[in-house]
């Protein structure tokens, strides 16, 4: 069989609120999965992982480029580094390539709105509802968020390109490189619907984790063919998205 494949692995279900025994599930199954590769001797000619910037540098202070070392505070962003070992391991077993994702918090439309679906998917959805969102964080905390085009699109052009029979690993940070606060979202979303968004401010267990201020300035981004559009204008689809389930 000479047929090839490309492999991705996205980031499972869990995040920093979840519990050592769910992220160490996830953990045995990219094992099992790579176990499996290898007993069915699939060829794999490049491995792709989506992974987190936003727990993978939770704890740098400043500027955050690529240059950075990864400071993970949390269970959630040490194992992320892990399951990235363990696909480098594999990568170099087999000589292929590895790309590694680390995407800041993404959003977007056309995406199926649930507690899991991100800050800015749930406030639009909340402005619409008329239901009141918790927010577990300080409306002040700045955080860089991408729109999903952008991100898919990326990944999508920079998978297919560059590929080489020898093992060579590129890590992307994926950003907006402009971060915004909680505060500066809810009013742009307000400003567009004419409505207040609701919402109810909780206490916060883990604020150490979520109340990290994240400024990304990534210079070598000259792998990205496709462009970010101003976050106001893919809040725009948003709306118009929640506004188009309204009336069906």
């Amino acid at each position: 069989n000479t047929k090839t494949y490309s492999l991705f692995w996205a980031a499972g279900n869990n995040n920093n609120n979840s519990t050592v025994s769910k992220i160490k599930e996830e953990i045995d199954s990219v094992l099992a999965t790579v176990k499996c590769l290898k007993k069915f001797n699939l060829k794999i000619d490049n491995c792709n992982i989506i992974s987190s910037a936003g727990a993978i540098y939770a704890g740098s202070v400043g500027i955050i480029n690529e240059l950075v070392k990864e400071n993970p505070i949390s269970e959630y962003g040490k194992s992320r580094i892990e399951i990235e070992k363990i696909f480098t391991n594999l990568a170099q077993e087999l000589q292929i390539n590895l790309n590694i994702f680390r995407l800041t918090n993404v959003f977007g439309s056309k995406v199926k709105n649930n507690t899991s679906s991100g800050l800015i998917n749930n406030l639009v959805e909340s402005n619409f509802s008329r239901k009141y969102l918790n927010i577990f964080v300080s409306l002040f905390t700045r955080q860089d968020y991408v729109d999903l085009e952008f991100v898919t699109n990326n990944i999508c052009q920079i998978s297919m390109t560059g590929l080489s029979n020898q093992y060579k690993k590129q890590i992307y940070i994926l950003s907006r490189n402009y971060s915004h606060s909680i505060q500066e979202i809810i009013s742009i979303i307000d400003k567009i619907t004419h409505k207040k968004t609701l919402y109810v401010m909780q206490f916060d267990s883990n604020s150490r984790v979520r109340n990290s201020n994240m400024f990304f300035q990534i210079n070598n981004n000259s792998y990205l063919k496709y462009k970010i559009n101003p976050i106001d204008l893919e809040i725009r689809k948003l709306i118009v998205q929640a506004m188009s389930k309204k009336i069906a």
